[in-house]
């Protein structure tokens, strides 16, 4: 039967993905498996026929890197390359279903799933379903549409949720080893028959675990001594195994000198992260690269030491040498499993003391200790990191710009911070109020001592404008805003939707490359 419905020719003015996550395009779980949601957002100029609003998001490893290796007659070079679809979730049609469906996924066998649209589009026409102008949620129950029906969509602005339970083992993104990755895309398409191209709109999506904050590697301290009886004994403490990418921590050395003359020439530690991938035979592609390194090599204030003298050892030397992790992923890669031993990302301190015996004036005798500390990276929201540029074209390929950064998480405010944020520290007791019951006491009370008096904020600011604090309920102060009402504002007008979020220029220049 020939469809009597105008199908509509104009793209739609505006089509946009928006994710419920720590900023635009990452999303950090929280726990053992978390819910990933958001909306499908667009505009129609025109009446448009619709099939069905087609999303899917879909994890892509990739493996690829020139083998070298010894030949009886010389060096033989061979091409590693493998790619893998590991994780993939399917929503069949946003108009009348939010749930998506997980097709494919670790340890798991891909589905039918992700053919469902096909099917879908291909059906002969089950009748039409008109909608109303601008919906926002979820427009028609899937028992209430005929299979294989037309949805006529009036002009204006669409909001469709979707959203899905991830699983436990769901993969973390892989965008900083050189040799392989994981990268996961959102691609959504307006359907609009079996004979005509649908609307497409594909965007990166970052995924991430982070560690609670009662987790054992948390309060796990490294410790490692070793001692040589009637000479020296050392101790190295690092506070704890869990470190967050982009943060600071402070490897402790203390050391017992038990006879006289050595002198303190150098105390350093490198960060060194092991990766390893695997082929389809099982064939296990490992290295190791020092991704950051700190050293001490004057020792003037230091307790025990006499720098008059060399530095020599003159009591128990303690020592605290500050170490930061490298902000960014393209140079470090939290602690990562993907799949069956797919990717496996592990990460360990290397400490390197050197001591000198004998005359300051002589080379003296060498004396080098070694240890080994392994430590647990892992990505927070609320320390800065950057990631990597990467772009997703019209046929859902990846292109990383080299050389160009983009920051992962926006800025938060103080008491916007996740349920996952650690308690303050014991300093920062004298920061905190008590509440009384009096709502003005909140305002006129005295300031912390190490704090500066406030001041009021300008009339033309957005605090300026607020009501004053002494007309406020408490009610008022305990209410919680909304998702939509923190990120979106006003509704839009027709034909002027615009993104949730600030428009950033793209970056100048540079080819694409993975």
């Amino acid at each position: 039967m020939l469809s009597l419905v105008k199908a509509g020719s104009k793209e739609p003015i505006y089509c946009d993905i928006r994710v419920h996550g720590a900023s635009r395009d990452t999303v950090v779980l929280a726990a053992e498996g978390a819910e990933l949601s958001g909306e499908l957002v667009f505009s129609l100029p025109e009446a448009t026929a619709l099939k069905a609003v087609y999303l899917r998001l879909v994890g892509r490893f990739k493996m690829g890197f020139l083998q070298i290796g010894p030949q009886s007659n010389g060096r033989v070079v061979g091409m590693v390359k493998k790619e893998q679809v590991v994780f993939e979730c399917v929503w069949e049609n946003l108009l009348t279903e939010s749930e998506g469906q997980i097709a494919a996924a670790p340890g798991r066998r891909a589905g039918a799933v992700a053919r469902t649209c096909r099917a879908v589009v291909g059906r002969r026409s089950g009748g039409v379903v008109r909608l109303p102008a601008g919906v926002t949620g979820t427009p028609v129950a899937r028992e209430r549409a005929p299979a294989g029906c037309t949805f006529v969509l009036p002009p204006g602005n669409y909001e469709l949720p979707f959203r899905v339970a991830l699983p436990a083992d769901v993969p973390e993104t892989v965008e900083g080893l050189q040799s392989g990755s994981l990268l996961y895309a959102l691609e959504s398409r307006l359907e609009r028959g079996a004979l005509r191209v649908p609307y497409a709109r594909y965007q990166y999506l970052r995924i991430f675990r982070t560690l609670p904050v009662d987790s054992a590697a948390h309060h796990e301290e490294m410790y490692v001594t070793k001692a040589w009886a009637g000479r020296l004994q050392y101790e190295l403490v690092v506070p704890s195994r869990a470190i967050a990418v982009g943060a600071q921590t402070a490897l402790q050395l203390r050391l017992f000198p038990f006879q006289k003359g050595y002198r303190l020439a150098s105390f350093s530690a490198s960060l060194v992260q092991y990766y390893a991938f695997t082929d389809d035979a099982g064939q296990v592609y490992d290295d190791e690269a020092v991704a950051h390194r700190a050293a001490m090599e004057h020792f003037t204030d230091v307790a025990g030491c006499d720098p008059a003298r060399g530095n020599l050892l003159v009591d128990a030397v303690r020592l605290q040498l500050p170490f930061s992790v490298p902000p960014d992923l393209k140079r470090i890669t939290q602690d990562c499993d993907v799949g069956a031993s797919l990717i496996r990302v592990r990460h360990k301190l290397l400490v390197h003391i050197v001591l000198l015996r004998g005359p300051p004036d002589a080379p003296g005798k060498k004396t080098e200790i070694k240890a080994s500390i392994p430590v647990m990276l892992y990505i927070s929201p609320l320390v800065p990191v950057q990631g990597r540029t990467v772009l997703v074209d019209n046929a859902g390929r990846f292109h990383i710009r080299p050389g160009v950064l983009t920051d992962l998480f926006r800025t938060r405010s103080a008491d916007s911070l996740p349920s996952w944020d650690a308690p303050p520290s014991y300093e920062s007791r004298v920061h905190d109020r008590l509440y009384d019951g009096d709502v003005g006491s909140l305002a006129s009370g005295s300031a912390p001592p190490d704090s500066a008096a406030p001041r009021p904020p300008p009339r033309d600011s957005p605090l300026g404008l607020l009501p004053p604090l002494h007309a406020l309920s408490l009610d008022d102060l305990s209410r919680v805003p909304t998702y939509q009402q923190q990120h979106d504002g006003h509704s839009l007008p027709l034909h002027h939707l615009s993104p949730a979020y600030a428009a950033t220029a793209p970056p100048a220049g540079g080819n694409s490359g993975t």
